[in-house]
């Protein structure tokens, strides 16, 4: 793991074909420097394809380049990961509880979001700093296997939530009311989607409508219900 023989007070993680802009150090560097309550700070970013690469849906937030830097909502933000990795610049404070919650599963660039705004850390910097290359792409596959995928992203989803609330636990964080509300409801989230996996019970999936906004999307929650009952 690169990030624990990192010895720099920041760290940017990178993707080999992306394309950096000049100025990217300088002024995410600069931006931390100026606030030590930053832990991960996430930039903008410019798509360019190659082939077929997946179309990315940017919303306004990701167009804006005014350079204004701030903490995004936290119910909306902690768990969907709304920045690639390669846009991050990661303070070295949250590196130890990253290594310490970590499991063989995670995808490094997404925990790091996670617990960054856990800790009231995340931030955005509203400016992009690299061109971001997206490729051809396959997501074909036959029904059995999508069922498969999605059984196993809900166990892990799961797992990873039972993780991170045992580690608020454990260091005592100040979370606010808000971030206990949300972190509740996405664990019970978790907990039901897991159920609904597992037992396929419809009701479970109708029960699971209080909590659609969790979900990526409201598509998201109704893919549930077609991966699951439509799979033969």
């Amino acid at each position: 793991m690169l990030l624990e023989e990192a010895k720099g007070d920041i760290v940017f993680l990178c993707d080999q074909d992306d394309i950096w802009h000049l100025d990217k150090i300088q002024k995410m560097s600069k931006i931390m420097e100026n606030n030590d309550k930053i832990l991960l700070l996430a930039s903008n970013y410019t798509p360019f394809y190659v082939g077929d690469g997946v179309k990315i849906k940017l919303d306004k937030s990701d167009l804006d380049n005014s350079e204004a830097v701030y903490q995004p909502n936290f119910l909306d933000n902690f768990f969907h990961i709304r920045r690639p990795g390669c846009v991050y610049a990661v303070n070295k404070k949250i590196i130890p509880y990253f290594l310490e919650i970590r499991s063989n599963e995670d995808a490094h660039d997404a925990l790091l979001w996670r617990l960054a705004s856990l800790l009231n850390g995340l931030y955005i910097y509203s400016y992009s700093t690299i061109d971001f290359r997206r490729h051809d792409s396959n997501a074909t596959g036959s029904r059995e296997r999508s069922f498969l995928r999605r059984k196993e992203q809900v166990i892990y989803y799961d797992d990873l939530l039972q993780r991170l609330d045992k580690f608020s636990k454990q260091h005592d964080l100040s979370l606010s009311n808000e971030q206990i509300s949300v972190l509740n409801d996405y664990i019970l989230w978790g907990k039901n989607r897991r159920e609904l996996f597992m037992k396929k019970n419809v009701f479970i999936f109708f029960k699971l409508f209080k909590y659609h906004k969790l979900y990526w999307s409201f598509r998201s929650y109704i893919t549930d219900f077609i991966v699951l009952y439509m799979k033969e």
